[in-house]
């Protein structure tokens, strides 16, 4: 006969093992949710749930929070014992930033001819009265309104037309002409020279460029009178700037530098040169002469011995050598 072992219908709750003849940890699975805590307790397990959360594996959010209760995009902030506090953004205000912010009451708006102040999100408008309008309803609506004064041009309303009171400098109808002020005062500026009028003394001036001055520009600024060319150098004007043309013996842009004549070694055949104002000179070696030391000189020619010795050059000169006797 054959016999068959059939494993029991049930389901084991913390035991292990085919008849659960084994016990098991209840807290292995992690059951409890949130970070809580799993002990263990007979015949189970039991979840110490952090603040905010309740439950048998604390799945139930309690937070303040959770439900969301600020407006207008306010952030929500856990408070201890159950409380919050809501963060508004700018234009809203109250525990759940569900009011808009006074803008009115709080900066005093004030909105002329009866305009009225309405509170909108982030600030707030002047609600005008017909036939006004500006930020606080202070422009009265005319014929102005409608006007394209240009160039700074005020508008003038005389009820059934206006009129542009343009600023100097421009004219016409909508002060769209620009003039040149010089011309319309009689003065001649100097060729590329700019024009301003001066309001405060009401007249036209000529702004000169660098190196001009003179009530139209046209006089050269003499920029010898502070200068500083050195050694007896000559001072040359030009616009806006100077040179100096220096005397011999000396360069650079003030005529500072000393030239030093013997740098280019002038002398020749041993000659020692000496440095002078605008020139130098030359100490030959013996035998030699001329300005730089460049011709020999025949010691012999001037028939240097005498009783009929016989002259020779040598380095030093010449020697002679003397017949017997």
């Amino acid at each position: 006969a054959s016999f068959t072992q059939t494993l029991p219908n049930f389901l084991c709750l913390f035991l292990l093992g085919p008849f659960c003849e084994e016990p098991g940890d209840p807290c292995a699975s992690q059951p409890c949710l949130n970070e809580g805590i799993c002990q263990y307790s007979q015949p189970g397990y039991v979840c110490d749930c952090p603040a905010g959360f309740l439950g048998h594996n604390c799945e139930i959010d309690i937070s303040k929070c959770s439900s969301r209760p600020c407006q207008n995009r306010g952030t929500c902030i856990d408070l201890p014992n159950q409380n919050y506090n809501c963060r508004c953004v700018p234009g809203f205000t109250g525990k759940n930033c569900e009011e808009v912010t006074d803008y009115c009451r709080l900066h005093s708006i004030n909105c002329l001819n009866e305009g009225l102040c309405l509170n909108i999100i982030g600030g707030f408008t002047c609600l005008c009265p017909h036939d006004f309008t500006g930020e606080f309803c202070e422009v009265q609506i005319g014929n102005c309104v409608s006007s394209s004064c240009e160039n700074g041009g005020i508008c003038v309303d005389y009820g059934d037309h206006f009129k542009c009171s343009c600023p100097i400098g421009f004219k016409g109808e909508s002060c769209e002409l620009d003039i040149d002020t010089c011309l319309f005062y009689n003065i001649s500026c100097a060729p590329g020279t700019l024009c301003f009028y001066d309001e405060e003394n009401q007249r036209s001036h000529c702004a000169c460029a660098l190196g001009w001055t003179g009530q139209t520009c046209l006089e050269n600024i003499n920029d010898c009178e502070v200068n500083q060319c050195q050694h007896g150098a000559t001072c040359e004007d030009g616009v806006n700037k100077y040179s100096c043309n220096c005397v011999p013996g000396y360069e650079g842009p003030f005529c500072e530098v000393e030239i030093n004549e013997c740098s280019s070694s002038p002398c020749e055949n041993g000659a020692t040169c000496m440095d002078l104002v605008g020139h130098f000179s030359c100490y030959c070696a013996a035998g030699f002469k001329g300005e730089t030391c460049s011709v020999r000189m025949n010691e012999c020619l001037d028939r240097p011995c005498w009783s009929g010795g016989t002259c020779e050059e040598d380095k030093n000169g010449f020697k002679c050598t003397c017949p017997f006797g």
